[in-house]
Formats: structure tokens, sequence, C-alpha cells
């Protein structure tokens, strides 16, 4: 059985682990501070196994063993001293990143240089391929592995702290990253508030990324980027140019959906996880633009790749590629294909010409503020274009109507036939949109039943 945030199933283990947390807080009162925090990390822990069995039962021995090992080689790292802890460190690191390259790679390093390794023979790898949340449990147990050799983490945590740190269910499958100097001591507290008000902006996220998931992310790809994507080669200039503005708000519903949706339900069980999201389509640089998107991910770039490997304090061609292999090794890190490789290459160079010339001025008002953000604008676009097609092929049929098609408007939109559901698309981003503004401070303020209301009503029109 496979489980997502959109599941019944999942839906009914959250509210039981709602429920047992929300008692076992209210008990605590009557326990020692160290046995209330075991009971509450054995909680979280059961319910995160619960998860990851009921979503990936053959997986489970995969996030196990990363488990186990990581949380031993921390345990070795911060006895060490000298060389060795060095050595230890990048041996940890290493064992991680070949983990993730052997499951979420060897079939595209297979088929890349026709070694025929994995398409025949009676044991097939791709049986157990692909370990829910690797990509993010993983990156958890480098920075984790990273900080105690730092001493940022002063002192590794026990096994059973470790692991629901490692393994807890909210953000496993979709981020954001937290940081185990970030999880580790909210896990420590005993007691957490759980009055009324205090749930409340939690559970107005939880709606929000509900709502920006099921009606903006599936509604949007459905009806206007699967029917461009699905046949690039005789879709009009201006029918591809709404599909790829319609994909740059799927992608963005998708994601911050589940990441708001993760910060919501981590706040009603107690944690409290880092904003991922923070207006990205108002970027008006490329670096702007990567200091808003997915910025979890952005600063684990940025502090366990780009920054060890010179960051900017190096010469110019140095910082340059230091730059350009963090961006490509990111494209990679979002899915095994030449397109996510390409994409992490465009991002690159737009970094790299930001650096290289002369910028606009910051203070020319609004025009140039408007241009700025146009020219942003348009680079992201080509990068989505390429982060969505199929392979690079398709990505360049894409990419050369954009500029290069036929500006005719027959055809364009042949899927919103239908009045009601234009008029219906049209309320819903609209909806999404104020709805967005309004979390502009961080604090969600729209009335719960709005929300509620609003998905009901949206859910018996589909």
């Amino acid at each position: 059985m496979t489980m997502s945030f959109t599941s019944w199933e999942f839906w009914l283990l959250f509210a039981c682990a709602f429920m047992a947390s929300t008692w076992l807080n209210g008990a605590n009162s009557k326990l020692s501070e160290a046995r209330s925090v075991r009971l509450r990390s054995a909680l979280l822990l059961a319910f995160s196994a619960g998860f990851y069995l009921l979503a990936a039962a053959p997986c489970a021995v995969i996030l196990a063993s990363s488990v186990l090992l990581n949380h031993g080689l921390g345990k070795l790292i911060h006895r060490l001293r000298g060389p060795s802890r060095a050595w230890t460190t990048t041996l940890g690191v290493a064992f991680n990143v070949l983990g993730l390259a052997a499951f979420k790679y060897a079939f595209f390093i297979d088929d890349t240089f026709d070694l025929g390794l994995l398409a025949s023979g009676t044991f097939r790898l791709d049986a157990w391929m692909l370990p829910l949340g690797i990509s993010f449990f993983t990156f958890q147990a480098i920075s984790f592995l990273v900080d105690v050799h730092r001493r940022t983490l002063a002192t590794p945590p026990g096994l059973l702290a470790f692991a629901t740190y490692l393994t807890f269910f909210p953000q496993l499958v979709a981020g954001p990253i937290v940081r185990a100097t970030s999880f580790l001591p909210q896990l420590a507290r005993p007691t957490w508030n759980t009055a009324p008000a205090a749930l409340k902006p939690f559970v107005v996220l939880l709606a929000q990324g509900m709502m920006k998931k099921v009606l903006l992310g599936d509604v949007v790809g459905t009806w206007l980027v699967d029917p461009a994507f699905n046949d690039p080669g005789s879709t009009p200039t201006a029918w591809t140019l709404v599909a790829l503005y319609g994909y740059s708000l799927q992608v963005y519903a998708d994601f911050s959906g589940y990441t708001d949706m993760a910060q919501g339900m981590a706040g009603l069980l107690g944690i409290h996880l880092p904003r991922n999201f923070n207006f990205p389509y108002r970027a008006t640089s490329p670096a702007d633009f990567w200091r808003r998107w997915h910025m979890s991910l952005s600063q684990w770039w940025r502090d366990y790749v780009y920054i060890p490997l010179g960051g900017s304090r190096a010469s110019a061609p140095r910082t340059s590629v230091n730059l350009m292999f963090t961006m490509l090794v990111s494209g990679l890190w979002h899915g095994a294909n030449w397109t996510f490789l390409v994409w992490g290459g465009l991002h690159g160079t737009f970094l790299l010409v930001e650096r290289l010339i002369p910028r606009f001025p910051a203070n020319g008002g609004l025009p140039v503020a408007a241009l700025r953000w146009a020219v942003v604008m348009a680079g992201v676009l080509v990068g989505w274009a390429v982060f969505r097609a199929e392979n690079v092929e398709q990505a360049w049929t894409i990419v050369s109507t954009m500029f290069m098609g036929e500006w005719r408007l027959d055809g364009v939109l042949p899927v919103l036939d239908a009045p009601a559901r234009l008029g219906l698309l049209a309320a819903t981003i609209l909806v999404g949109t104020w709805a967005t503004r309004r979390f502009r401070a961080g604090e969600p303020s729209i009335p719960v039943r709005v929300i509620v209301i609003a998905i009901a009503l949206l859910a018996a029109v589909f």
C-alpha cells in the first residue's frame, strides 16, 4: 500500500498521533522530566515507523540501517580527535552519498553508460527502489555528522532521540530539511502548549497547505499543464506560455503546500519546523530567488557544500566553479534525469551572470524593479520548462516553441472548454493568492471556518 498526505490512511494515522501526543502532554505533569521526554520520543518514533511501514514497508530496512549506522558514526566522531576525526566524518558522509547514489541513480548511470547491469538477471535492484524520503533523511544524516564534527552539536543524542529526528514522519517525504540542532532541543521539552489558541495557527497552516496542494497544484496541473506537455510539438506558443505559467504555479503550490502541511502537523505535535518558502516569485535577482525558494535546501547546499568548497572566499574563477558545481549537484538531487542536471546548470549560469555583469541599480524605482523581476521570472520560467520535461529533446521543443512558435490563438486552452471551469479556476487562483498574502508575516490569520467551507464547496464542485 502506498500512502500520501492526501490519503485517508495517513489522516487516520495522524489523528491517532495527535490524540496520543495531546494525552501524553497532559499526563507529563505526573511523570519525571526524563521519562516524559523518552515517552514522547518513543511515541513519535512509533507513529513515524507506522507511517513508513504502511507507505514503503520493503524499504524500511534501508531507513533503519541509516539510523543505526549514522548514530554510531556520530558517537564515534564525537569521541575521536585530530585527523582520525576528520577521516571518520569524511567516510560517514561518503557512506550516505554512496547509499543515495546507489538507490536513486543506479538506473540512470546504467542507462547513460549502457552497462546492462540492472536490466537482466534474477535480482532486480528496482524492486527496492526508491526508498521513501531517502533524499531528505540522507541530507539530515549528513548535516548531523558534520555538525557533530564541527561541534555545532555539542553532544550526540541517544539512539531513541536520533531515530525520532531522522524518521519524523510529517517532513520525511517532502521536507523541509531540519537540522538536529533545531529539532533535538524541541524534542527534549517534556511539555508544550496545547491550548486551542496555540494550536489554531498550525490548523490553519495545515488547511492552507491542503488548499495549495489539492485546489491549486492538482487542478492547474490537470487542466493547464498536462495537455501542453503531452503534445508539445503541436502546441502553439500562447498555449505553451500559459501552460508554463501554470506549471510555475503548480510546482510552487505542490511543494509549498506539502511543506505547509508538514509544518502544521509538526506544530500540532509540538515541533516547530523552519519556514521553507518566502514568496519566491517576488524575487528580483537569481540569488534572491534561491534565498526564497526551498530555503532549507538552499541553506543546506550553502553550509555543507558551497562554503566547504571555498564559497566566495576563493578567487573569482574558483568561486564560479564552486557555484556551478553546487547548482549542478542540486539539480541532480531532484531526480535521476538529464533534465534536472540541465536545470541546475541553467540556474548556475543565471547566478554566474548575476555575479559577472553590472547589476541594475537598486534604487531605480518601480520601472527598474519591474524589469529586474521580469528578467528573473523569464529565467525561472525557462528553467521550469526543462524541469517539467520528460527528456532533453522535449525540453528543447518546449523552449523553442516559447520563442519561435506560432502565435495563433486557435487551440489555446482547449481543456477549459466549459466557462464554469474557467471561472472556477480563476476564482481558485485568486483565493489562493489572497490566502498567501494573508500569510505574509508568517502568522496565519485566516479563520479556520473560512478555509473549511471553501474546501467543502470546491470539493463538492469537483
